[in-house]
């Protein structure tokens, strides 16, 4: 059988296209190598100039917290004089320094005299006093000297804990002899200033030290259990002893477990100490190896196939024309549907066959795109429908449900399986009247549309708010095929507007209607006693010595007694009265149905009592009373319910300037046809004290 093309191993395009990627692969890997033999040093260079900067700082904070702390103690030094000692006020003088917090010196500080006896300490539970220290170097070199000694880590006598002693003269009145020493002591294995700055790792494994190269041991570390560690002898790590020797710089080197390091030394003059910082230099010239691996292991293999691809297009688009009749040729007797059209080389009869054959496959061709684009709009409908954040439902023209998209059974709870074939009656929450659905599939039948809000019922039976949308979908004859309806849950914003409604017409404090929904009421009570012919009772209340409980007892006491005395009053008015907060300690009461005073009396008379009821609030009882002012509707002169509110405010200060804990009633002149005209001027003279409660 006749092969068209040749097998992989003996393909001219397959064998260019291997030499060439491995020609750029040697070359590669070659820059490569050379880049990290390169890059190597300088990264060396740079991280050991970071590195010693680094301990330069914790060198020079270490320095700098000593200085500090030998200072102090040297003031603290100055005030321990003979007149002090003699008249035993040492331990004051102690307990009045700056060290008391143990912030500079958390083992505690300690008076020695010239025997070496401690005579003083604090803090005093640590018991020292009495122990004896001349043999300590830190006594002896200041008792010899006369000079601030900074101790190499001592485990103590009396603690066995690992100390580093700050030392400093304690001389006689004229400052010319030393008369005992004033030591403040570092306890290493507790918390101390050097460990905010030796815990701190330098990068991932890097490690900070503090070492005395008197006793070369190590003063404090990032690892606490390495503290008081001895470094090895001199003579067994030759990087060790240069540092003990005072050299200050950074240098490659293997430290006693095999590892290499790069470490950076900085002296700290003040105590004779080094700091070091120490870092493997497997994490130093980590982004080099990442680099290289990244290059090898990532952009290596891609760079190949790119270039690979790219040599194997080139040569491929270059040695088409001699590969394409043959290709469609042979396509033709094994397929009648070619898939590519042929490049036209010669214009000839060849080429003109080639032409034709173009011809036929272009026009095959618009085809497929017609056919790949209708696909596309499907797919592009379907997923509209089913990721769509709005419910969607499709019914038949009966009005039974074909299909819904994934939005409709998150909020109604039905499956699509559920609810195929039903009719979209299941939703139905019953709050919507028969004449409701009958004018709106009126709207859909003439416009083809309906839109508005509608309340339905999830499976689990809970009713919730939707902004509806019903379209009819119509065919080229315009006849009604399918209808579409398009829904949102809106019940978080029917509930954000009930929230503001309540916040607009309702007092925050004690939830009774505030001066906006006061007045909407008075409005419609006002009409309804014209309408009826049945008088109405606006009461004014004012709390007497509510501002008393505030200053002696505070707001929240305040706020209590007002929210209890309210409920209260609440409690004693009849279900169609209004009880309202105007502000502070201030109400008002509208009584419907009101035929005439002694009517009204017994409910003023509950508002009284009401009032003056004790109220607990944590240990105190609170107890206040009320003055009311009364007023009536309808009178002479028509009016309006600022006038009533005003009539019974002015009788209310009457009531408080007659005693407090009463009513007072604003008598108008009355119309002679209205029901209170004879009951109110035939037995009380206008504005009159007509009740006290107590």
């Amino acid at each position: 059988m006749f092969k068209l093309f040749p097998s992989f191993s003996n393909s001219l395009k397959a064998r260019i296209t291997l030499l060439t990627l491995a020609i750029a692969l040697f070359v590669f890997l070659s820059l490569m190598l050379f880049a990290g033999q390169t890059l190597r040093p300088l990264l060396k260079e740079l991280l050991a100039a970071q590195q010693f900067s680094t301990v330069s700082l914790v060198a020079a904070e270490i320095n700098e917290a000593l200085l500090f702390r030998l200072k102090s103690l040297d003031k603290l030094a100055k005030r321990l004089t003979p007149a002090a000692r003699a008249s035993g006020k040492i331990d004051q003088v102690l307990l009045d320094g700056p060290f008391d917090d143990g912030d500079l010196f958390n083992g505690g500080i300690i008076v020695i005299d010239a025997q070496g006896d401690i005579l003083a300490e604090t803090p005093v539970a640590a018991t020292r006093r009495g122990i004896n220290v001349k043999d300590r170097d830190y006594f002896k070199s200041v008792m010899a000297q006369g000079k601030p000694v900074i101790s190499p880590p001592l485990t103590g006598k009396k603690s066995q804990r690992p100390l580093v002693v700050m030392s400093v003269p304690v001389r006689d009145a004229q400052q010319d002899r030393v008369i005992g020493v004033l030591a403040g002591m570092i306890d290493l294995s507790q918390p101390n200033f050097m460990d905010r700055l030796t815990e701190n790792r330098y990068a991932r494994t890097g490690e900070t030290f503090l070492v005395t190269p008197q006793t070369r041991t190590i003063v404090s570390t990032s690892d606490k259990k390495r503290v008081m560690e001895v470094l090895p002898a001199p003579g067994v790590s030759p990087w060790i002893d240069r540092f003990m020797a005072g050299y200050e710089g950074s240098t490659v080197t293997v430290n006693p477990h095999g590892l290499e390091v790069l470490v950076s030394v900085k002296q700290v003059p003040i105590a004779g100490w080094y700091a070091s910082v120490i870092l493997s230099t497997k994490e130093a010239y980590a982004p080099i190896n990442q680099v290289r691996r990244t290059v090898i292991l990532i952009l290596t293999p891609l760079a190949c196939l790119m270039i690979g691809g790219l040599i194997w297009w080139m040569l491929r688009r270059q040695l088409a024309p001699l590969m394409a009749a043959t290709s469609t040729l042979t396509t033709l007797a094994t397929s009648n549907q070619p898939l590519v059209p042929l490049p036209i080389t010669r214009h000839d009869e060849v080429g003109a066959l080639i032409g034709g054959f173009n011809h036929l496959l272009d026009t095959l061709a618009q085809r497929q795109h017609a056919l790949q684009e209708s696909k596309e709009k499907l797919l592009l409908m379907a997923s509209v429908f089913t990721h769509a954040s709005e419910v969607i439902m499709i019914t038949a023209v009966d009005g039974s449900i074909i299909d819904t998209n994934e939005a409709f059974t998150r909020i109604t709870g039905y499956s699509r399986d559920e609810v195929r074939g039903k009719n979209p009656r299941l939703l139905n929450s019953g709050r919507q009247s028969a004449e409701f659905y009958r004018a709106m599939w009126q709207r859909i039948a003439t416009e083809g549309e309906w839109h508005g809000e509608i309340w339905n019922k999830r499976k689990n039976g809970d009713l919730y708010a939707a902004m509806l949308t019903i379209s009819a979908v119509r065919d080229e004859a315009g006849k009604v095929r399918h209808y579409v309806a398009l829904s949102s849950d809106i019940s978080q914003i029917k509930a954000h507007e009930q929230q503001l409604e309540q916040i607009a017409n309702f007092d925050s404090l004690t939830r009774l209607p505030n001066r906006l929904l006061l007045g909407d009421r008075m409005q419609q009570a006002l009409i309804q006693a014209k309408r009826r012919g049945q008088p109405l009772a606006v009461v004014f209340l004012d709390l007497d010595g509510f501002k008393a409980v505030n200053d002696q007892y505070g707001h929240d006491a305040g706020d209590h007694l007002l929210v209890e005395i309210a409920g209260r009053m609440k409690q004693v008015l009849r279900e169609g009265d209004t009880l309202a907060r105007l502000g502070g300690d201030e109400f008002v009461a509208v009584l419907l149905d009101v035929a005439d005073v002694k009517v009204c009396e017994p409910m003023l008379n509950r508002l009284l009592a009401a009032a003056a009821q004790p109220v607990h609030f944590g240990s105190a009882v609170l107890q206040v009373s009320a003055s009311m002012g009364v007023t009536f509707y309808p009178q002479v002169m028509d009016a309006e319910a600022d006038q009533l509110l005003r009539q019974a405010d002015q009788a209310m200060y009457r009531a408080k300037l007659t005693g407090k804990n009463r009513y007072h009633v604003f008598v108008p002149e009355l119309p002679w046809k209205s029901p209170l005209a004879g009951r109110l001027q035939g037995s009380t003279a206008p504005d009159a004290d007509i009740g006290r409660k107590g």
